[in-house]
């Protein structure tokens, strides 16, 4: 005797099929929309006077490659970074693995001096728009963005942006003349308007000095992945950049990654 065919599977799939179908369809805030916000976020960051200071710690590494990408030199550091009126104050505390001799300890705590007395003079408003400078309405408006969805391996709700520069945008500098060949995408947090993740690239190498005599960038590639730490503030927890090009008559490979973690708070 043929078992009786179980029926049950079927229909609870095809209720499913049927409550995805009649669901509406969520609604996709538009690219000008969020980079708008992005701007907006960035400018009351700039401006926000931190109750408590905001410590982490941070390991460097550059590495000098040959043509076939073996390492011919490579430096390793550590920070104690402080987040202090919203500005980053990175303070050496080891090379290669070691402590710090006194008198470059005695080098830092000097910087450190300076950095405080420059920061606790200065006016907000200056070091927001200082701050902003890589972030600006300016700055975007030379792009065109496109959405391209959520990206669905991220824990908070992150939309994915393309960027590309516009054609025909005017090249009155050298910042210009990078912008200009930039392109890549960003991962946008949706509630706080923080970039999350940015992944850029050079769409084309450029000549530096008259003739390129100075040298030119070949390649170059920013991957940078941010940390939610609480509402007020995002870190830059791992960081990497690549770049080829040439300088005066020899060649050029540097390849850098910047890690951060145990972030904190201080009175």
């Amino acid at each position: 005797m043929n078992p009786k065919p179980n029926f049950l599977p079927l229909l609870a799939a095809t209720a499913l099929f049927m409550s995805v179908q009649s669901s509406p369809a969520q609604v996709m805030p538009s690219a000008s929309d969020i980079v708008a916000r992005v701007v907006e976020r960035a400018a009351k960051v700039a401006t926000n006077d931190l109750p408590a200071k905001y410590i982490y710690e941070k390991h460097s590494l550059v590495e000098e490659l040959d043509a076939t990408d073996h390492v011919l030199k490579s430096t390793e550091k550590t920070y104690r970074v402080t987040l202090c009126r919203g500005l980053p104050f990175a303070r050496l505390t080891g090379v290669h693995g070691r402590q710090l001799s006194q008198s470059e300890i005695d080098q830092e705590d000097q910087k450190e001096k300076e950095f405080l007395k420059k920061v606790s003079a200065r006016d907000l408003g200056k070091m927001a728009a200082r701050k902003e400078a890589w972030i600006t309405r300016g700055l975007v408006s030379r792009y065109e963005f496109k959405v391209l969805g959520i990206d669905p391996q991220m824990e908070r709700r992150t939309i994915i942006l393309e960027f590309k520069p516009k054609p025909a945008n005017p090249e009155k500098s050298i910042q210009d003349r990078v912008c200009d060949r930039l392109a890549g995408q960003i991962r946008v947090d949706e509630a706080d308007a923080e970039i999350a993740k940015l992944d850029v690239h050079l769409t084309e190498g450029f000549s530096l000095g008259w003739l390129g005599i100075l040298g030119s960038l070949k390649e170059c590639r920013l991957q940078l992945e941010r940390q939610r730490v609480d509402d007020a503030v995002w870190i830059n927890s791992k960081q990497s950049v690549e770049i080829r090009g040439r300088k005066l008559f020899s060649g050029m490979h540097y390849h850098t990654t910047d890690v951060s973690k145990n972030c904190h708070t201080e009175p």
